[in-house]
C-alpha cells in the first residue's frame, strides 16, 4: 500500500509543471513561515505550572511596550499600511497564542501601549485605542491593567507630560495611579516617570496605601525604579531626617519604596529583559543602595522568587514587539502562590525580522526565475511547454 502511494505521489510530482511548482513552493513556504515556526517556537516555552482554578494561585501574563504603530511614523503610501497590518497581525497572533498557553487571570500591560499615543490627534487616538484592544482581546474573567507609558502621556525629552494627554488616557484606560486587586494581590499603578514631578501624585500615592488590603504588593510602573537614587524614591524629609544632609536637587520626589512597602515590582521601558535586586532599599544612612542588576536573556526554564524575602526585586520586562528594534522579543509569566512564593519565565518569539527578510529573498528568487523563463522563450519561441523535471507532457 505504501509503495502504490508512494509511486502516485512521484508521478503526480513529475508532472507538476514549473509554475505549478513554483505556486506550490510559494504555499508552502508562507506556510512554514507563518504557521509551523510558532508552532515550534511554542514547543520551546518553559513548562509553566498546570492551572489550578484556586483563589490560592494567581496567574499573570505580561506584556511589555507593544507600541502599536501610528500613521506619522510610517510610511503615508500603501507600505505603510501594510507595515501596520504586519506589526498588528504579529502582535495579535502571539499574545493569542501566549494568552491560550498561559491562560492568565490578568494581562499586564506595562506602558507604552500606543507608539503615538502622546502626540496622536483626538480622532487618530481613539482609532489606535481600537486596534490595541481588538489587537489584545482577553476573556471576560481576564482581569486586564494598563499602566501608562511616556509613549502614552508623555513624560521623555521633549513631549512633556500633561494633564489633558493624561485624562485623554484615563478616558479609555483607567486611572493611570490606581491599586487593582486579584485575588490576594494588591497591583499598585504608581505612574512615577522620574522625569515630571507633580506635587498632587504624592497625595494620589496616599491615598492609595489607604486601599491596600492584599497579602502582598506589587508595584507595576514604565520606568525601572531600583536603578534610582534613593533620594528619588523616598519623601525629602526623611531624606535628610536619616542623612543629616540637605541635599539641593530638581526632583519632587515621590515616597515610592517607603510608603508602599512592596514586594515585588514589574517595570519594562528598557526592551530589554533584565533583573534588578536590592538588599537595602529601606536603609536610609547612606547616598545610594545596593542593587544588582543582570539582563535575562539566557534566562532558564524558571527563576523562582520568595515575595517574603526582605530583598525587594524588580523585573524589567521585555518589548513584545519586533518594531522596536531588538533582536528578542518575548511575553512574560508569573504564577505566584498565596504563600509568596513567585515563579517567572519568559516566553521568546520568533524574529518577524529574519521572516520578512526570507520573504525578500524569495521574492528576489521568484523574480530571478520569471525573468529567465521569459529570457529563454525569447531565444526559443517554439520550445513546448516543460514539466518541472524537464520532460514534456
Amino acid at each position: 500500500m505504501i509503495n502504490i502511494v508512494r509511486l502516485s505521489l512521484n508521478r503526480t510530482w513529475k508532472k507538476l509543471t514549473l509554475k505549478q511548482a513554483m505556486v506550490l513552493f510559494i504555499l508552502s513556504f508562507v506556510f512554514i513561515n507563518e504557521y509551523v515556526v510558532y508552532v515550534i517556537q511554542e514547543w520551546r516555552w518553559a513548562k509553566v505550572r498546570p492551572l489550578r482554578h484556586s483563589e490560592d494561585e494567581v496567574r499573570l501574563l505580561l506584556v511589555g511596550d507593544p507600541q502599536i504603530q501610528g500613521y506619522n511614523g510610517e510610511p503615508p503610501t500603501i507600505i505603510g499600511s501594510i507595515t501596520r497590518w504586519d506589526s498588528d497581525r504579529y502582535l495579535r497572533s502571539t499574545f493569542r497564542q501566549a494568552s491560550n498557553y498561559v491562560k492568565p487571570d490578568a494581562v499586564l500591560f506595562l506602558g507604552d501601549l500606543i507608539d503615538e499615543g502622546s502626540q496622536a490627534q483626538d480622532e487618530h487616538y481613539s482609532e489606535y485605542v481600537d486596534r490595541f484592544k481588538e489587537i489584545f482581546k482577553s476573556p471576560t474573567n481576564v482581569e486586564n491593567i494598563y499602566v501608562s507609558g511616556d509613549n502614552d502621556v508623555g513624560g521623555e525629552g521633549g513631549d512633556f507630560k500633561t494633564k489633558v494627554k493624561v485624562q485623554r488616557y484615563e478616558k479609555y484606560f483607567g486611572n493611570s495611579v490606581a491599586v487593582q486587586k486579584v485575588k490576594f494581590l494588591d497591583f499598585i499603578k504608581a505612574d512615577y516617570d522620574f522625569i515630571t514631578s507633580w506635587n498632587d501624585t504624592a497625595d494620589k500615592a496616599k491615598h492609595l496605601v489607604k486601599l491596600l488590603s492584599g497579602r502582598f504588593r506589587i508595584i507595576l510602573n514604565h520606568h525601572g525604579i531600583l536603578e534610582r537614587f534613593k533620594r528619588e524614591l523616598y519623601p525629602r524629609s526623611e531624606w535628610r531626617k536619616g542623612m543629616k544632609y540637605k541635599y539641593k536637587d530638581k526632583w519632587i520626589s515621590q515616597p515610592i519604596v517607603k510608603m508602599f512597602s512592596p514586594n515585588f515590582i514589574f517595570s519594562a521601558h528598557l526592551h530589554l529583559p533584565t533583573i534588578h535586586i536590592c538588599t537595602d532599599c529601606t536603609e536610609l544612612d547612606k547616598e545610594k543602595y545596593q542593587w544588582e542588576g543582570n539582563t535575562l536573556t539566557d534566562v532558564p526554564d524558571q527563576i523562582k522568587f520568595d515575595l517574603n524575602s526582605p530583598n525587594l526585586v524588580e523585573i524589567i520586562q521585555p518589548t513584545c514587539s519586533y518594531r522596536m528594534g531588538v533582536p528578542e522579543m518575548a511575553y512574560g509569566v508569573a504564577v505566584i502562590d498565596k504563600n509568596g512564593a513567585l515563579e517567572y519565565t519568559l516566553l521568546w518569539l520568533p524574529s518577524r525580522y529574519i521572516q520578512l527578510y526570507l520573504y525578500l529573498a524569495l521574492t528576489i528568487c521568484v523574480i530571478v526565475v520569471v525573468l529567465f523563463k521569459l529570457c529563454i522563450s525569447k531565444i526559443w519561441p517554439n520550445s513546448r511547454k516543460q514539466t518541472f523535471y524537464g520532460r514534456t507532457p
